[in-house]
């Protein structure tokens, strides 16, 4: 399940390398004593920032979807998060809630 993201964690870049989410995030939000990151906050590069690109639909900090390890940035994706604070749903979900909603009695692995 997708850890929540903070400022100072890490993003990686496949153009740029990656870097640390950057302040704001949201500061009356802390999780592990760090304000907590949303889509829209912005992550350093090494000649950029990358803004993140969605999080997590059903958990919403500071009026916008709260980022966790996973999430897509403009060049990348965030790959380090609060190991103690797991928000909102696995991936794998989405899969299993669409499968259900057509009545699927199987669900099969993707290559």
């Amino acid at each position: 399940m997708p850890e929540a993201a903070r400022l100072g964690d890490q993003h990686s870049c496949w153009m740029h390398g990656g870097g640390p989410i950057l302040p704001d995030c949201c500061p009356s939000v802390l999780i592990g004593d760090r304000p907590a990151a949303r889509a829209g906050d912005k992550c350093k590069c090494w000649c950029a920032e990358d803004p993140i690109k969605e999080g997590a639909a059903t958990v919403i900090i500071g009026d916008s979807p709260a980022a966790r390890r996973g999430d897509p940035t403009d060049g990348g994706k965030i790959i380090e998060g609060c190991p103690t604070v797991i928000i909102g749903d696995p991936p794998q979900a989405a899969c299993m809630l669409n499968a259900a909603s057509v009545g699927a009695a199987f669900v099969t692995k993707a290559d």
